[in-house]
């Protein structure tokens, strides 16, 4: 509670909610308070170490935005927006992530067709449950590897696009960034895909906000349509999972709900368990947990089905979802995770105050897409999944067609 308050009071120190310190101890406390409604925590003692790293975030993002060399500019620097070219970007991107979904699943021999009866959409749905989680794996092809980043890349570029655009039309066929990850969640069921398409939509609207010098201000109307939303992406998961099923019941409805209760916040109780039985040895990772992605494409390690395999009980369901903390102690100890989070706040505290001012803005929008995905999928560590770090990059070449640097401005 005492996080929050200063959280609430930062307008006297620190400029607004994007300062990345404030985001990571905005979205870290309320998961914790809600975590601590909804779920059973019976182990406190990773949460007490996520709100010191917590607090501390906000000093550090409080040091990187007074940090002077980024504060003010001598000489103005612009920017120009192709926004033509975005589009094209746009909805090249939305196509090859459908293209993903229709390969993979004609490689494991079904049809597009089914989805368009119920039916066969519950058949879909529970094959590719019993695929996934049973003892016979397929192999991705390359095709589907290659196409596989672009799922994610579409709504990212969704994000910047909703905010940059000029005409409504493009703005509202942003929304079409969600398509391919939507079409993953009704016909694979994988959950984690869309809610990473709607962190790296909102991502996006972020970043392109701080570009164009806008900053959130909280009312009641964006209160509300806020929580209709929240409301409306639960309800969205649940019958996602209740297709898994095979059955649409009464019953299998309240399952569903105990289940994405868990889904969405069991990384804490998890965390807290795994936390209060650690014993401070020496870290052994050395980076293979939170950069698995890169370990695993290299050769030097296989990446299990949601990282560890270890299952713990909460509020009579299982997780072995332990939050980005697990992996961060595992590879850099106790400390060094701390540290980890304090320095990389600082250097997308420095990225936000260029973004602001117009300095590095292909450096800046890389780093803070890196951060506010980092912050807010905090299941695991965003660098597990190769996926990931491909679309990452793909972000980068994207800025670098669409926004162009316009230095030495003459103030007017």
């Amino acid at each position: 509670m005492i996080v929050l308050i200063l959280i609430l009071v930062h307008n006297n120190i620190i400029s607004s909610f994007f300062n990345p310190g404030v985001f990571f101890g905005l979205v870290w406390s309320i998961q914790i308070l809600i975590s601590n409604i909804f779920l059973e925590n019976n182990h406190n003692s990773g949460s007490l170490y996520i709100l010191i790293v917590v607090f501390f975030s906000l000093i550090s993002g409080f040091i990187g935005e007074k940090l002077p060399m980024f504060v003010n500019n001598k000489k103005k620097i612009d920017y120009s927006f192709n926004e033509r070219l975005s589009t094209v970007c746009l909805y090249v991107s939305i196509l090859l992530g459908v293209l993903y979904e229709i390969f993979l699943l004609r490689s494991k021999g079904m049809s597009i067709l089914s989805i368009f009866e119920v039916g066969g959409l519950l058949d879909l749905n529970v094959q590719n449950a019993a695929i996934r989680y049973g003892d016979v794996a397929i192999k991705s092809s390359l095709v589907t590897k290659v196409l596989l980043p672009f799922t994610y890349l579409a709504p990212s570029i969704g994000g910047i696009h909703f905010v940059l655009s000029n005409k409504k039309s493009n703005k509202y066929l942003s929304l079409l960034s969600f398509l391919p990850t939507f079409l993953s969640l009704t016909i694979e069921n994988t959950k984690s895909g869309f809610i990473s398409a709607i962190i790296l939509f909102v991502s996006g609207i972020i970043i392109a906000n701080l570009l164009k010098n806008k900053y959130f201000e909280i009312n009641l109307k964006k209160i509300f349509m806020l929580v209709i939303i929240t409301i409306f992406l639960f309800y969205l998961l649940i019958f996602s999972m209740v297709l898994r099923s095979g059955e649409i019941s009464t019953r299998m409805f309240d399952f569903a709900q105990k289940k994405i209760i868990v889904y969405a916040l069991g990384h804490i109780s998890a965390f807290n368990i795994w936390f209060s039985d650690f014993s401070m040895v020496p870290p052994n990772g050395i980076g293979k947990y939170t950069f698995l992605g890169i370990y695993n494409t290299l050769g030097l390690t296989v990446r299990d089905q949601g990282v560890f395999n270890e299952f713990v009980y909460i509020n009579g369901t299982t997780t072995n979802v332990y939050s980005f903390f697990r992996s961060l102690i595992m590879d850099f100890s106790v400390v060094g995770a701390f540290l980890f989070i304090l320095l990389f706040t600082i250097l997308a505290t420095i990225a936000y105050k260029s973004l602001i001012n117009k300095v590095n803005i292909y450096f800046s929008i890389f780093i803070l897409f890196n951060y506010y995905f980092f912050t807010m999928f905090n299941f695991t560590s965003i660098w597990t999944y190769s996926s990931y770090i491909l679309m990452l990059i793909l972000i980068l070449v994207y800025s670098k067609m669409i926004i162009r640097e316009i230095k030495n401005v003459k103030e007017k």
